[in-house]
This record gives C-alpha cells, sequence and structure tokens, in this order.
C-alpha cells in the first residue's frame, strides 16, 4: 500500500517516466549512441571553457577546439584529468556560474578524500541511472531494500554526529530501508543483522562486497531463509567471482556488481554475462592501455557543466578493454578497484575496513593515509597532512582504534608522503592477519587459530 501510494506522487511518477526513456536508449545502434555522447560532450565543454578556470586555461594553452568533430577528436586532443589534480585544485574546475547544488565528499578509498560539486539535476540523472539498472534485474527504487552501509557522518565529534545519528534512521525509514552496519563482521554479528533482514522482508540488499561475502558465508552455515529476497547489489570493492557464488548460494539471489563513484555517479552495472553494462547515455568511458596489459579507466561526465570532469582518471583498472557492440551500450570486464582487507581485533571481531576510513575522514588537514595489520595484530597508521599536523589528531586517532583493535597495539605515524601502489585505489587497507586466517573462506574463524 505504501508502495502504491508514493508511486501515485509527481516526484516518482517523473522518475518512472524517466526510467522509460533510460530503458529506451539501451536498444539504440552504435551511431546514436556516439551521436549522442558528441553532442553532450560539445554541450558540456562550452560551458566549461566558458566558466571553469582550469578549462579556459587549458585550451587557450594547447590551442583546442570550441567543440569537436568527433569522439577520437576529443580523446585525441584533451588530456587526461589527473585525480591528484581534482582532490588539490578543486576550485580550478568549479563553475563560476555553477546550478543549483551541493559539494559531496569521496569516501577516501584512494587513502585521499576528495571534494566534488554536483547540480542537483546531475544528481538525480545518476540515481535515475542506478534505479534503471536495479529495475532491470526486477527490483524497485520503491521495494524494501537492507542497505549493510556505514553512516559515517555519525563519526563526528560533537553535535555534526547527533545531527547525523538523528536524520540518517528517518532518512532510511522514509526510503523504506533498512540500514546495518558493515563494521563489526564477526558470525555473531553477522547472525543478528540477517534475523533481521528475514523480519524486514526485503526485495534487496545493497552492500559492501566483502561484508556481503561474510554475511552470505554464515547465512548458508545458519540456513538462512528469505523468500522475499531477489537481488543482492554489490559495490564499493571488487566483485570477485567467490563473492558472487557465495552471495548467491548463501543469500539465495541474484548477485549483482554496481560500479560508481561519488565523483561520477553510477557508471556501470551487472549484465547477465557478468560483464558490466557502461551507462553510455551519462559517461564516456576509455581504456587505456597500460605497460601491464590492464587498462585505465578515464571517465567524461556528460551531465554536470557545475563541475566537469572531463576525461577523468578515476584510478580503477580494467582487465580488458572496453567492448562496443553495433547494437546496445559498451561492456567492461572485470574492474580492479578499492581492495580493503578485514581489520582483526584481540577478541576476533572481523572489522570491515570502513569504519577506518569513515573515522578518518572525520578529521581536517589529512591528505593520504595507510593501515597495515602486521601478524602478531599490531596497527601501524600512516598520515600524511597538507601541512603541519595537529597533534590533537593524532593523539585522537590513537586512542579510537585502540578501542577498536581491543587491545592489539596501535602506533600512528606522520610521515611526509605515502607512495600510490600501481592502482591508486589498492590496499589503502591491509591485513597480514586477516590473510593468515583467511577470513573469506572461514567467517567464524577466531583469531586464536592464528596464534
Amino acid at each position: 500500500m505504501r508502495r502504491k501510494l508514493l508511486s501515485m506522487l509527481p516526484r516518482f511518477r517523473n522518475a518512472y517516466a524517466s526510467l522509460d526513456e533510460l530503458a529506451s536508449r539501451e536498444s539504440w545502434r552504435r551511431k546514436e549512441i556516439e551521436a549522442h555522447q558528441l553532442e553532450q560532450l560539445n554541450r558540456l565543454w562550452s560551458a566549461a571553457v566558458k566558466h571553469v578556470p582550469y578549462y579556459r586555461t587549458l585550451r587557450q594553452s594547447l590551442r583546442l577546439p570550441n567543440s569537436f568533430d568527433s569522439l577520437e577528436q576529443f580523446s585525441e586532443q584533451v588530456p587526461v584529468l589527473k585525480k591528484s589534480f581534482v582532490r588539490d585544485s578543486r576550485k580550478q574546475l568549479y563553475s563560476d556560474s555553477p546550478a543549483r547544488g551541493g559539494w559531496h565528499h569521496t569516501s577516501g578509498s584512494t587513502g585521499s578524500p576528495t571534494a566534488v560539486y554536483r547540480e542537483h539535476r546531475a544528481h538525480f540523472e545518476m540515481l535515475r541511472a542506478r534505479y534503471r539498472f536495479n529495475q532491470r534485474w526486477d527490483t524497485d527504487f520503491l521495494d524494501r531494500w537492507v542497505y549493510i552501509w556505514g553512516n559515517s557522518g555519525s563519526l563526528a565529534h560533537g553535535w555534526a554526529g547527533l545531527k547525523h545519528r538523528i536524520k540518517t534512521p528517518v532518512q532510511d525509514w522514509l526510503r523504506n530501508r533498512m540500514r546495518l552496519s558493515p563494521y563489526d563482521l564477526r558470525p555473531s554479528t553477522l547472525r543478528r543483522q540477517l534475523d533481521r533482514i528475514a523480519k524486514f522482508k526485503p526485495a534487496a540488499i545493497y552492500s559492501h562486497s566483502m561484508a556481503a561475502h561474510l554475511l552470505a558465508i554464515e547465512a548458508r552455515n545458519i540456513g538462512f531463509e528469505c523468500p522475499t529476497l531477489k537481488t543482492a547489489v554489490l559495490t564499493a570493492e571488487p566483485v570477485r567471482t567467490r563473492t558472487v557464488r557465495a552471495v548467491s548460494e548463501g543469500l539465495g539471489v541474484q548477485a549483482l556488481s554496481e560500479y560508481g563513484c561519488v565523483e561520477c555517479g553510477f557508471i556501470a552495472g551487472s549484465e547477465p554475462d557478468g560483464r558490466m553494462q557502461v551507462r553510455e547515455d551519462y559517461v564516456i568511458l576509455e581504456t587505456i592501455r597500460r605497460p601491464d596489459d590492464r587498462y585505465d579507466i578515464v571517465v567524461t561526465v556528460l551531465n554536470n557543466p557545475s563541475f566537469p570532469l572531463i576525461r577523468y582518471a578515476i584510478g580503477d583498472i580494467a582487465t580488458n578493454a572496453i567492448a562496443k557492440p553495433e547494437n546496445g551500450f559498451a561492456t567492461l570486464g572485470e574492474i580492479e578497484g578499492r581492495d580493503f582487507d578485514f581489520i582483526i581485533s584481540e577478541s576476533g571481531a572481523v572489522l570491515h575496513g570502513q569504519i577506518f576510513e569513515d573515522i578518518i575522514d572525520r578529521y581536517p588537514g589529512i591528505r593520504r593515509w595507510r593501515v597495515r595489520q602486521r601478524d602478531n595484530g599490531s596497527v601501524h597508521v600512516l598520515i600524511e597532512f597538507f601541512q603541519r599536523s595537529p597533534g590533537a589528531i593524532v593523539e585522537d586517532l590513537q586512542k579510537r582504534f585502540s578501542a577498536l583493535l581491543e587491545g592489539y597495539p596501535v602506533a600512528v605515524s606522520i610521515v611526509k608522503e605515502i607512495q600510490a601502489g600501481p592502482s591508486g585505489k589498492h590496499r589503502t587497507i591491509a591485513s597480514e592477519l586477516s590473510r593468515k586466517i583467511s577470513v573469506h573462506q572461514n567467517a567464524d574463524s577466531s583469531v586464536e587459530s592464528a596464534k
């Protein structure tokens, strides 16, 4: 009844009409797709060179055209936009005539959080691209959803944290979803979460892929059943074949992979054959061959001229080049992105790396960070600041992480520079201990077995 009433409201009627339009685009021929992309690109480029300092200077210095005759000309002439520039020089990318919108902050999966401005219109279009993906797998945005997702704002100090702890549950209730924490993933916690899921009777789960993996293993162990559950959407981390298999078997659902980010919104989602279909009506996605025969992913967001990301090197790597069929949107193979290890506390609690990221992101002035746990349980945190570090932050981080580790020693060190790995999103949080006890394969393993 609630869903039926909501679907009658003008806002949601408009949303369903938009989903029908998105569905019709999925059968476009290649020429139609590229004509649409070129038209949207030139509109974006015109606004960028007129109103955005970085692109105004770029066009003048490289003598770039006012518009492009082809997508090939565009990719050949416009240089790649580095992630570090977006992070460190956001004012250069912000339009002097922005549409209504707001700032959004990345979760810092590279160990270096980034802020981007998103128009309200672009934000809703990105959401509807995700809704259309879910619709293709027989789930609706007005269905009941379970989010196994953090609430990083609630970790802030004082009034800011209190506001999020009050606001988020209200928003979740209005959106017909239940939020479960991904932070503590020990078997007893997962069993309680499964009990809550069964009582809530959702149609779908939206989760960090590793959290869903452990949840599914525990579900299989206890014989979990939830007849209403149809799909589990896995995101935020690489979705491995073993994870898809474990989630499908343990939860009795179709396990799907969603690829996107704060900067670009929804980019791609699973096809039945496991490949990822790219939303080419909203983004231009390029794959640039690397010396190791993999491919850097470069994205142009076509619908956000207030903060244009044009040929943006997102920091992820594809195992294969993008495939562009004659009919329908392009597809990608496996994507390698953020890949956190679990952190193990002295009591045996399995902690998702997201809680460390969410805590660190609440502090100002941190440019990069990295967490390492040795096989004896001790944790070393490296912090790089933009400027000289306030001592109070270091002391506070030491205290908060020590509480999480429940006895394992924690050291927080300030360094001048943290070097990036082969992909900026790899191993920001790594644990020799969690690998040693094979957390993915044995959700109920305890630290005792490793001692």
